[in-house]
């Protein structure tokens, strides 16, 4: 549910259905009528801008939609419009196109028509789903309203356990359950029964013997287990009577043996060394590895006929006047007005963005066709429909005199 502030003029109107709010003038009310099914539907922004472009960016009306997705929030406004999203506020104010941002999670949302404010005179009425004549809508989020049931389900459930004739059965339960185990005297009688015994029986020194040789061997790889011996030549364990003999390979008998180091006995401090070393190693292969830079895709931008830069952020549409309902998904595209006015620029002619850190263009099957031409390479045409990738400082040829190139800033 929403509230909002009756506009006395009648110059707005707001429409709020399911999880989309539009805001459009008075005499657009055709345009809201006939978008008003699309308001429920999955692709409502896109559907909703097709509509309103439909005769061009120039042609379309001021209007602010807000759309809930899956854990989202999409704005567009256009106009004399501004959206409160939280914090953060969307103005379509001074814009040739509109604006547009996406924020995470259900925060409250506020639409404003300039020159109204929330201090407006005027009743704040509520509005569930429908069509109102407004100035001022205040849309929470699903905090705010799944608030309500939260603070009042606790209420009856406190009041009942609060009469005191059904405490007292509770109270007094745990008592006597408490006291028995505790007082001494029911556990008079409880020498009556023999206390269970526990035997403990001595493990034999030849399973204890023979359990710590394979943890020995085990810490480490294979190779690494017995230092000193190849994989042919290795001490052999015998187990006999209870005592447990570690055999030395034939012409070793003789070792010389260092301190109390038998040199047959893998010790903690040879497992430690040889971990170490290959620690070692591992860090000075990391370490030998050039350093990687920044993200190249965090820095490629669009240079403009105009010597300007667009950051290819998002997805961008590129012609004399972008159309967004050609593409379809969650997240609405950017308009990039190249050759207004100019036949040979098509309306929605090209399409840029950013796919595992490489720039990929695609023409819209405009009317003459794209072409790009890559650093020491000869112009290419791209074929209609299908993403090609295209590497930093490559031209791309629109056609009529436009061109655009793909830098990194």
């Amino acid at each position: 549910m929403a509230d909002y502030r009756r506009d006395p003029s009648g110059g707005w109107l707001a429409a709020l259905r399911a999880d989309a709010l539009l805001v459009l003038p008075a005499d657009r009310a055709d345009d809201l009528v006939g978008l008003w099914p699309a308001l429920g539907a999955a692709d409502a922004a896109a559907v909703v801008l097709d509509r309103l472009t439909a005769g061009g960016v120039t042609s379309a009306p001021g209007f602010a939609l807000v759309v809930r997705e899956r854990g989202s929030v999409r704005v567009v406004a256009r106009g004399p419009l501004t959206v409160e999203v939280g914090a953060d506020t969307v103005s379509g104010a001074g814009v040739s196109t509109w604006s547009e941002r996406a924020f995470d999670g259900a925060p409250d949302v506020r639409v404003t028509v300039a020159g109204d404010s929330a201090d407006a005179a005027g009743p704040v009425l509520p509005i569930v789903e429908g069509v109102v004549a407004a100035s001022v809508v205040d849309w929470p989020g699903a905090a705010a309203r799944t608030a309500a049931p939260e603070v009042a389900a606790p209420e009856p459930a406190e009041s009942e356990p609060a009469s005191p004739e059904p405490a007292a059965p509770e109270v007094a339960a745990p008592e006597p359950a408490e006291s028995e185990p505790a007082s001494p005297e029911p556990a008079a009688p409880g020498p009556a029964a023999p206390p269970p015994t526990v035997r403990i029986e001595p493990v034999p020194a030849t399973s204890q013997r023979a359990a710590d040789v394979p943890d020995e061997r085990t810490m480490v790889p294979d190779e690494d287990t017995v230092v000193g011996f190849s994989r042919t030549e290795r001490p052999r364990i015998e187990v006999s009577s209870g005592d447990t003999t570690i055999v030395p390979p034939p012409g070793l008998t003789d070792a010389p043996v260092l301190g109390d180091h038998d040199g047959l006995t893998v010790a903690a401090a040879d497992i430690r060394q040889l971990r170490e070393a290959r620690d070692a190693d591992r860090a000075a292969a990391v370490a030998a590895q050039p350093p990687r830079s920044g993200r190249a895709d965090d820095r490629l931008a669009l240079r403009m006929p105009d010597g300007s830069f667009e950051p290819i952020t998002g997805e961008l549409l590129l012609g004399r006047a972008p159309a967004i309902g050609r593409v379809t998904g969650s997240r609405v595209p950017r308009p990039v007005v190249v050759g207004a006015g100019d036949p040979d620029i098509s309306r929605t002619h090209l399409r840029v963005a950013v796919e595992g850190g490489t720039a990929v263009v695609t023409d819209l099957e405009s009317r003459n066709g794209t072409h790009v031409v890559a650093p020491g390479q000869p112009p290419m045409r791209l074929r209609p429909s299908e993403p090609t990738p295209v590497l930093p400082e490559t031209v791309i040829d629109l056609g009529g005199g436009w061109s655009i190139q793909v830098v990194v800033r």
